[in-house]
């Protein structure tokens, strides 16, 4: 007939720290009973079998948990756990205020262990076990054990097994190595024995540490000899310890479980990493889904919503509707680029592919793409260039970025009639500073340390409501620190706000870039602005492409420009396609069903297409993805969801440089 299971008290005032502490401990097989204070706690010791062992909140109302266990400790309360060592029970203390003070105190009353919330999952039920179950505590510990002796060995593997190690077997040096040699991974701990024939316990411990490498793994030496010269060659063949035979029990295991301290920390660490390999895993899936999932169906609610508010029919309120959607969009569209970003800094993927860059080039690119924003609001914005010899080695993609957010904040800050300045100028010698200075709400100084922190609870909404994620200035500090520059902030609250970015020069970029534009090399095609091109005539596209939205809203923006479309569900298709017809340009997905995009793009090059334009429409956008489209021969890409504008734009470039070729 199986025992009763050992019962613990929980005493909490939370009934959430009482119900995950009880999960817990009744998953490992233990009866678990509650109180809320330490008054009902004590009524309960004394109407009822005593507990094995007491979890206890130190801060409680009535009666706090210094004083409970205290009160556990009086004659009174005493006699009712006779069966203990020293009529007391072990008490655990569970407390948010973790002190040394509270530690000292709690020792003194005789606590068994401390425990701080918020705690990890399994931590509760390890502590109890290891003090109600101390044989729990080595289980899934494997020990080697080497004697000539079979009797020696049989008592040691016997004692060590009760205690819940696994245990291996060898009667000699030679034995023992073959052992570790084979099952490495599996043995956590080797005692050994000095004399033995063939290869003593001295040489088998030196071929572990020099042959095996293994300077972690415990060796502990069982030996007859206590001869101070003998004991000072075993720890200089590399023994953890040694024990003196006879030796006893408690000794010998006191011994064992000082040195598996750090195995076990090990075991559980290597555990723990595998857990959050699988949420890795998982956090990737779900980027995966943000990446492509749910920016393809934005492409079709903005790409829409964009058609629909060009048309001159549509009513004064609805278009404000249409305007709403497309701002809400917008909102989404941006916190899943941020969410992306964040993964890849804290996976430490977010790396940059620097060259030279014009800093006037790219504060243009910015203030040319939001100067709607700040029209819509009557603000002044100014753009003072002091430094005309402004170029430095960054990513042009990314410094767009970082002066969007800095200038769309101002925007957003500044209410309506209000200035913004953009100031380019010297700072010190061979750094160049950004200034985006704003006449708007300001910010407390309290808060400006905050700024960065993501996710921060300082985000708020701008002088017309406009939203934010709480993302982007982390962001923006992350980039701006990958081109070892630096980001200044100062404010005052209702008066405006100044955010400098200094970064280094280039010494010769200058020159990089002049050669670049002359030689049309060294600027990649990705990262030029939509410029004004002379509209390409009417353009045969073959579009590769299996989601039926995205086809329909293509198809739509395309034909009212009267180029003509043909639309393949596949790869596959599309390389069979492309051999057929006369196409000036190729519209390039990348996931889709049989062949996916880079394949087929691989297959067309390969098939002697070296000259017709192929141009990715994605929505994966990383700068890795887009070196992937570049080297398997596209010519330039397209990020999911996208402006008509802006694809309007790709096919006129692309099309009336073929047809001028």
């Amino acid at each position: 007939m199986a025992a009763n299971p050992m019962k613990i008290l929980v005493v909490d005032d939370s009934s959430m720290i009482r119900e995950i502490i009880k999960s817990e401990l009744e998953e490992g097989g233990y009866n678990v009973v509650e109180a809320v204070n330490g008054i009902e706690a004590l009524i309960q010791i004394t109407k009822s079998s005593p507990p094995d062992l007491i979890t206890l909140d130190i801060e409680m109302p009535k009666l706090n948990g210094f004083d409970t266990c205290q009160k556990t400790r009086e004659k009174h309360y005493a006699h009712f756990f006779t069966n203990y060592k020293y009529s007391q029970v072990p008490i655990i203390f569970v407390t948010s205020k973790d002190t040394m003070e509270d530690r000292k105190k709690g020792f003194l009353l005789g606590a068994a262990d401390f425990i701080v919330k918020p705690f990890d999952k399994g931590e509760i039920l390890r502590i109890v076990n290891k003090i109600l179950k101390p044989e729990n505590f080595l289980k899934g510990i494997t020990a080697l054990v080497v004697d000539d002796s079979k009797i020696a060995r049989e008592i040691v593997s016997e004692l060590l097994q009760r205690e819940g190690l696994t245990v291996i077997e060898a009667k000699d040096g030679i034995q023992a190595y073959e052992i570790i040699c084979n099952r490495m991974l599996e043995i956590d701990i080797v005692l050994t024995d000095f004399l033995m024939p063939l290869m003593n316990g001295s040489e088998l411990c030196s071929k572990i540490r020099k042959d095996l490498n293994l300077r972690d793994l415990p060796v502990i030496l069982l030996t007859a000899m206590n001869e101070h010269s003998c004991l000072l060659n075993l720890f200089k063949a590399g023994a953890t310890d040694y024990i003196v035979k006879p030796f006893v029990k408690e000794e010998l295991l006191a011994r064992i479980n000082v040195h598996l301290q750090r195995t076990l920390l090990n075991k559980r660490l290597k555990q723990t990493v595998i857990e959050l390999k699988k949420l890795n895993r998982m956090k990737d899936d779900l980027m995966a889904v943000c990446s492509h999932d749910l920016r393809s169906p934005l492409n079709g609610i903005l790409g829409f919503t964009e058609l629909l508010l060009e048309k001159k029919h549509i009513a004064a309120e609805d278009q404000q509707s249409l305007f709403q959607i497309k701002k809400s969009g917008e909102i989404l569209l941006n916190f899943i680029n941020d969410l992306l970003d964040v993964s890849k800094i804290k996976s430490g993927r977010f790396e940059i592919k620097m060259e030279p860059v014009s800093v006037l080039e790219v504060v243009n690119v910015s203030i040319n793409a939001l100067k709607h924003l700040s029209d819509h609001k009557q603000q002044q914005l100014e753009l003072i260039n002091n430094f005309p010899d402004n170029t430095i080695l960054g990513n042009h993609v990314d410094l767009i970025r970082v002066i969007n957010n800095l200038l769309s904040n101002a925007i957003k800050f500044t209410p309506t009639k209000g200035q913004i300045k953009l100031v380019i100028e010297p700072d010190a010698a061979n750094y160049i500073k950004i200034s985006v200075i704003d006449s708007g709400i300001g910010i407390s100084e309290d808060i400006i340390p905050h700024l960065f922190d993501k996710f921060t609870n300082t985000t708020q909404d701008g002088t017309n409501g406009e939203k934010g994620t709480g993302l982007g200035l982390s962001i923006v500090k992350e980039i701006i620190e990958q081109h070892d520059g630096r980001l200044n902030v100062s404010s005052t609250k209702g008066r405006g706000s100044c955010f400098e970015i200094i970064f280094p020069l280039a010494a010769e970029a200058e020159k990089e870039v002049s050669h670049a534009l002359e030689n049309n090399t060294g600027l990649m095609e990705k990262h030029s602005a939509p410029v004004e091109t002379e509209h390409a005539k009417t353009c045969n596209i073959l579009m590769a492409e299996d989601n039926p939205i995205n086809i329909m809203l293509v198809k739509k923006i395309l034909q009212s420009a009267g180029h003509n479309i043909t639309v393949v569900e596949n790869g596959s298709i599309a390389l069979e396609t492309s051999q057929k017809g006369d196409f000036d340009i190729i519209l390039m997905d990348i996931q889709m069903p049989e062949m996916d995009g880079l394949k087929a793009t691989k297959a067309i090059r390969n098939s002697g297409m070296h000259d017709i334009p192929i141009i990715a429409l994605t929505g994966n956008t990383s700068q890795d993805n887009i070196d992937t489209y570049l080297n398997v021969g596209m010519n330039d890409f397209l990020g999911k969801p996208f402006d008509p504008k802006d694809l309007h734009a790709k096919i006129d470039k692309w099309c009336f440089k073929r047809k001028k070729s």
